[in-house]
């Protein structure tokens, strides 16, 4: 019993180092492909910092979405597809108003792959659920009014910091406004968020306890994606760039994170869509 037992904790410890490895290994490559593509926009010289970063980090994520797709492929299932096509096709004609064809049929496959890869992963007590994909139609529904209400404030919060430092104000068309912030609510939630942090929940799980496995899961899905927005920041100014990273992963990219674990994709992405109509509205 006592030799049983010794194995056990051996396997038990093993599994929860190579959870820690993996999660610090992953979050490395992030930063080593984000300062390249800083690097690699300086010496092009083409300003492109933001969208070079964003999109190599999308390009990361999508390969690791399709490689859970081909192990799990056999689990798809009809319930995972319909509400991938359906997301996926609002925020591709979201973001082709304010995009090129090409940029905009990446991310599609990237936000498809990720949906599908999430929806696979998405089977544990402690994974993150979309109530779309469980056909829990009226829960999905209180959550898009759920999600926009409590936003509201981060929101004014949001479009007054861009007021103020921007120092201009451009009213826009309250439904071209809404439109447009479809992309963002809807493709940067599954792609740096459902998938990311079910990915995470489901390597974890079983190896460390529920409190690490939540902080693990969220802060690779909070602060890869925070970073992302503003790279050249820190050329310009590094402490601009600490201060920024930490104000918006705390009031921005945590809120939507704990919403996702707490509740289900769909509040999370209401709430981002409402912080980002009310920053569109103004013309920011």
């Amino acid at each position: 019993m006592q030799i049983n037992h010794n194995i056990f904790s051996k396997t038990e410890s093993k599994g929860k180092r190579n959870v820690y490895l993996f999660s610090a290994v992953t979050f490395m490559v992030f930063i080593i492909s984000y300062i390249l593509s800083i690097k690699v926009t300086q010496v092009k010289d083409d300003g492109m910092f933001m969208y070079r970063a964003w999109m190599w980090t999308e390009y990361l994520i999508g390969i690791a979405s399709f490689i859970v797709i081909v192990i799990k492929f056999k689990h798809i299932k009809a319930e995972f597809i319909f509400p991938a096509i359906v997301l996926t096709l609002i925020s591709s004609v979201s973001l082709l108003n304010r995009s090129d064809i090409g940029t905009t049929i990446k991310e599609a496959i990237i936000l498809f792959s990720s949906f599908v890869a999430a929806c696979l992963l998405s089977k544990g007590d402690n994974n993150i659920k979309s109530s779309l994909v469980e056909s829990k139609f009226k829960k999905a529904a209180a959550s898009f009014v759920l999600g926009a209400f409590i936003s509201i404030p981060l929101g004014i919060v949001n479009f007054l910091y861009f007021k103020n430092t921007m120092y201009y104000l451009n009213w826009q068309n309250p439904i071209t406004s809404a439109f447009l912030a479809l992309q963002p609510g809807i493709a940067e939630e599954i792609i740096f968020r459902f998938f990311i942090m079910n990915a995470f929940i489901t390597i974890s799980d079983k190896h460390i306890d529920k409190k690490h496995m939540v902080v693990i899961s969220m802060f690779l899905g909070v602060v890869p994606h925070s970073l992302c927005h503003f790279s050249e920041l820190w050329i310009i100014s590094p402490v601009n760039a600490i201060t920024m990273l930490m104000l918006t992963s705390l009031f921005f990219g945590l809120p939507m994170a704990y919403l996702q674990y707490k509740r289900d994709l769909e509040t999370a992405i209401s709430f981002h869509w409402c912080i980002d109509f009310i920053r569109f509205l103004g013309g920011f």
